[in-house]
């Protein structure tokens, strides 16, 4: 497991950036070069991926994968419920019935 230090120093070298003020748990698995902004905090089983930018403030709850390329806005917070990722959408329409209730989802086109 690499130290902090060695982390920071390692994306570092590979053209990223790693804010000395965030937290990313030992359990996360980030492949370099990252783009980590301050105040950003990431928990234990995340996968980051190569090129990925995370912007001041965002949360990564554990259990997320996030791609390579991925670009993610400020004071967001991810992983925070379960949604199905194989649907045509992670919109809750399709699993929560009482989401939109008084509308027919049948004639959403």
């Amino acid at each position: 497991m690499l130290t902090e230090a060695k982390m920071i120093h390692d994306n570092i070298q590979k053209g990223g950036n790693i804010a000395l003020n965030a937290f990313i748990a030992k359990g996360a698995k980030v492949e370099y070069s990252v783009n980590v902004m301050h105040g950003v905090t990431i928990y234990g089983s995340v996968k980051l991926g190569k090129y990925t930018y995370l912007n001041v403030n965002t949360i990564v709850y554990s259990n997320v994968e996030i791609c390579r390329y991925c670009s993610i806005a400020r004071n967001r917070e991810i992983g925070i419920i379960y949604h199905p990722v194989f649907w045509l959408t992670p919109h809750p329409f399709q699993f929560d019935k009482t989401i939109f209730k008084n509308e027919n989802n049948s004639k959403i086109p």
